[in-house]
């Protein structure tokens, strides 16, 4: 098979994937992979390993398929099982292979041992980023911005943190554009950090949902629209957004912002807590009622839910 035919296996694959066709998909790339696909190899590898193909998740067949990946040489599958040994607690074999991919010119596998390396106040951390954000990876551009911004594990500089989440922007980043048009909003820049969440918003962000719809709740830093705003929460939560479902219930429940609605708001608690801990939902209902739930800024509510250990 050419590689012009593998390629299009390949695509063919991922489509079907994209489209639900769990078993064609994994037909296709199996096809592929067995074709000699370095890339499908890595597909069905993280596929198996997540349950993408529609069953159950079966790390044992991912794992192999990775390996298969691994031996050619594949900086991509290295990465992939690297990330998955950490996961699983092999911590010198994870970071062996990502090693391996990162000396290979990866940047996905820089990512992680940067972090690891700062979270161990090792200083080779950031020049892992650096290297990253040097290959072009909007993914290092977002993690390093941040980090910058922050202050915490690196040394902080508003200056240096906004120009990369900027730079990851234009790569196309939509995190970046909840990212930075949240710093934006937090800091007296209200009619950009609003533009970036809505481009997000349009590319379907659930995290950007949530986030502008408890500012234009709010109505403090943008022009309070309650209606709007709570069509996005919705919207959010509808896509699964845990947070989103939080606050929502907690709105319903409140009744102070939205029209209170305690049936529908334990509903979206229930869903949150995957129809969880029913202790932790009343006392979060008895709070509510107590007022020791309020609205008066945008994180309130999680940080609320949080103290909550819900």
């Amino acid at each position: 098979m050419s590689k012009a035919e593998l390629k299009k296996e390949i695509a063919e694959g991922l489509q079907l994937l994209e489209d639900g066709d769990f078993e064609e998909a994994e037909k296709w790339l199996i096809n592929a992979a067995n074709s000699g696909n370095q890339s499908a190899m890595v597909e069905l590898g993280f596929g198996y390993i997540e349950g993408n193909f529609g069953e159950e998740a079966d790390p044992q067949t991912g794992v192999e398929w990775l390996e298969k990946a691994v031996d050619l040489g594949n900086s991509d599958g290295m990465t992939l099982l690297g990330l998955y040994y950490l996961d699983q607690g092999k911590m010198k074999k994870g970071l062996g292979l990502l090693n391996q991919a990162a000396d290979l010119d990866n940047p996905d596998a820089m990512i992680p041992l940067g972090m690891i390396a700062l979270s161990q106040k090792d200083e080779e951390g950031i020049e892992w980023l650096k290297k990253a954000v040097e290959l072009e990876s909007d993914e290092a551009m977002l993690t390093l911005g941040s980090l910058y911004l922050e202050g915490e594990l690196v040394e902080k500089d508003i200056e240096e943190g906004e120009s990369l989440l900027r730079q990851a922007v234009e790569h196309g980043n939509v995190n970046a554009l909840v990212e930075l048009g949240l710093y934006l909003l937090d800091n007296d820049q209200a009619e950009e950090g609003e533009s970036l969440l809505r481009k997000a918003v349009k590319e379907g962000h659930d995290d950007a949902m949530l986030e502008l719809g408890l500012y234009l709740i709010e109505g403090d830093v943008l022009v309070q629209n309650v209606e709007e705003g709570e069509d996005l929460l919705r919207d959010a939560a509808e896509q699964g957004n845990e947070g989103a479902m939080r606050c929502l219930g907690v709105l319903l429940i409140q009744g102070e912002h939205l029209s209170e609605d305690e049936e529908e708001g334990r509903k979206w608690l229930e869903e949150a807590n995957e129809l969880g801990n029913e202790e932790s939902l009343r006392e979060l209902e008895k709070a509510i009622k107590k007022g020791e739930v309020s609205v008066g800024g945008r994180k309130s509510i999680q940080i609320a839910i949080e103290s909550l250990d819900i």
